[in-house]
């Protein structure tokens, strides 16, 4: 990870996926429960050194190495983490400054530290910290409020005005309901995260999303900074990410304004010369959009508004405006707002700019993901078999590089094989194997 990769987190901030962890006098006990509530919902990066606000302090540079060797002991230490995981921190040098990035991967296991099991559901610590963030300074009132204030300030808890009953609604489940409860309640919800390259009939890489809608953003997001070429651009001498700004327009849009009763599957698609995203819509008339004709009408005004506290988005109005002007500094372009029952937005892609680096990056990705297209069948699930009975020993990493897939797809794929009793887990993550039981 470079400095300029380093400055792009920093800017961001903590996020559901990104922890700062100050570390003066070594590594406390909320790093390892952090890095156990990574594990067991869809991993993050931890930097140690760095204060909540973003700020670099560093951790001693003599300590650094002790510290690393600390934590591989403890994350290894069955008597502290159960299963034991192997973790490989980083140890980085930022503006003159110490620091360590620990990267953690997703588990298929439910993992526990010192015997309690820590989750990332109870995401409102986190959200006022992003709130607070969007106020400038001037505070956000989220910040002084109690869990129940701020679910009733924010109208996800509510009084059905038929029955008198009061309870969460639709929007609560949507941002911040277990996986589950998701499910339970809008079992058609899914957003396809597709690029399509090489194999314009399938993907290239895919990631298939199923979570809330605060963790959803977060893994969109990271999909468009995986896949797409982020431009230098300046404006008012200040450095701005196209990149970020068109894909949080349009992941916002269609995470926001979804008709989340239809069956029709939500999608997030970079392809060679486009990106688009698409979803089910309420749509008041058939017609394509434009800054001049666009007339805002809110689909799901209480998860919007929830958004633009976090800074997720902006005033209702504002992506289209957003889009028009930074796509075409971007590809040249304009992009393109489809109203109707699917609704749809188009940003072209121009990708003769690419710097050398990134596309000898691309054309060895690609020559790969066209081998193994070549040489093996379009069927995940068999692929995997076919691996495990090789090798039983893989572990879901290796498995992914192998098959070119992403880890989250591999993941997914492993769960259902699971469900159906086609293979199996024996022992731990680092010395058990893989049993293929049909």
């Amino acid at each position: 990870m470079d400095s300029k990769a380093i400055k792009e987190i920093l800017d961001i901030g903590e996020t559901i996926a990104v922890e700062f962890k100050r570390c003066g006098n070594g590594i406390e006990s909320d790093v390892y429960e952090t890095v156990c509530s990574f594990l067991n919902r869809f991993g993050g990066d931890i930097f140690l050194g760095v204060l909540d606000d973003g700020t670099v302090l560093g951790v001693p540079e003599n300590a650094a190495a002790d510290m690393v060797r600390n934590f591989i002991s403890c994350v290894s230490n069955p008597a502290l983490f159960t299963p034991t995981v192997y973790l490989s921190p980083k140890v980085l040098k930022y503006e003159g400054k110490t620091i360590i990035h620990i990267h953690v991967l997703p588990s298929a296991e439910v993992h526990s530290y010192k015997k309690i099991i820590y989750d990332r559901i109870d995401m409102l610590p986190k959200l006022r910290i992003m709130a607070e963030n969007q106020s400038n300074g001037s505070g956000h009132p989220w910040s002084r409020m109690t869990d129940d204030e701020l679910l009733k300030s924010a109208r996800l808890y509510s009084i059905d005005r038929v029955t008198g009953e009061q309870g969460f609604n639709l929007a609560a489940v949507m941002l911040l309901g277990k996986d589950d409860v998701i499910l339970d309640i809008v079992p058609a919800y899914v957003t396809d995260a597709l690029l399509r390259r090489v194999n314009i009939d399938r993907y290239d890489d895919r990631e298939i999303i199923q979570t809330n809608l605060i963790e959803s953003y977060e893994r969109l997001m990271e999909f468009g900074r995986k896949h797409l070429l982020d431009k230098f651009f300046l404006e008012d001498d200040q450095r701005k990410s196209l990149r970020n700004i068109i894909t949080r327009e349009m992941i916002a849009n269609t995470l926001i304004h979804r008709e989340y009763t239809s069956s029709y599957q939500a999608k997030f698609v970079i392809e060679k010369e486009r990106m688009y995203v698409e979803n089910a819509n309420r749509a008041s008339q058939n017609i394509v959009i434009t800054p001049d004709n666009m007339e805002p009408i809110p689909k799901n005004p209480i998860i919007a508004s929830f958004f633009r506290n976090i800074g997720y988005a902006d005033q209702l109005g504002s992506g289209v405006r957003n889009l028009f002007k930074y796509s075409k500094f971007y590809s040249g372009n304009d992009p393109e707002f489809i109203e109707g029952d699917i609704f749809k937005i188009i940003v072209p892609l121009d990708e003769g700019n690419r710097e050398e680096q990134t596309t000898q990056s691309v054309t060895q990705t690609t020559q790969s993901v066209t081998q193994t297209t070549q040489s093996k069948e379009n069927d995940p699930e068999k692929n995997i078999m076919e691996l495990i009975e090789q090798n039983p020993f893989l572990s879901q990493k290796q498995m992914a590089e192998k098959l070119n897939l992403n880890k989250n797809t591999l993941k997914y794929y492993i769960k259902k094989m699971k469900e159906k009793g086609v293979i199996e887990r024996v022992g731990t993550n680092r010395k058990g194997k893989w049993i293929v039981k049909s």
